[in-house]
């Protein structure tokens, strides 16, 4: 870190430099953890300045974890969204599975249905005959 006996930090390009992190950072850093930028006119949109003993001391009370904080964060973003893809990838494949079975499954029903209707013909007919050669004896 920088540490500069500039009496005012005048923009968040200045502040960034400073602290030695990038602009989106600080502002994440002033809406999450009340990192200290004074507005001129009050309105949260305007311009920014800091007074670089008051970033010093924010600095040196804060955690050390709050940029990893910031870093864990993104790193659990991204297994999130990795891990999604994932399971969107194994729900589609189990998808396509489960249907592949069902029209097995009533592939099999259908030629056990045709088998046995065969069998109970041909069985009907065997029968048929064999009582045809009993009472004929």
């Amino acid at each position: 870190m920088v540490m500069s006996s500039q009496a005012v930090l005048n923009s968040w390009k200045e502040i960034a430099e400073y602290v030695g992190r990038g602009v989106r950072t600080l502002q994440r850093w002033e809406q999450f953890y009340s990192f200290p930028v004074h507005r001129p006119a009050g309105n949260h949109k305007s311009a920014v300045f800091a007074v670089p003993t008051e970033v010093d001391e924010w600095l040196r009370t804060r955690p050390m974890h709050v940029q990893g904080e910031a870093d864990g964060h993104a790193v659990a973003n991204e297994q999130m969204e990795s891990e999604l893809v994932r399971l969107k990838t194994l729900v589609k494949d189990l998808g396509a599975r489960m249907e592949r079975a069902e029209r097995e499954l009533q592939a099999f029903k259908t030629s056990q249905a045709t088998g046995l209707n065969f069998r109970q013909k041909t069985d009907g007919e065997g029968q048929e005959a064999k009582s045809g050669k009993t009472t004929a004896a």
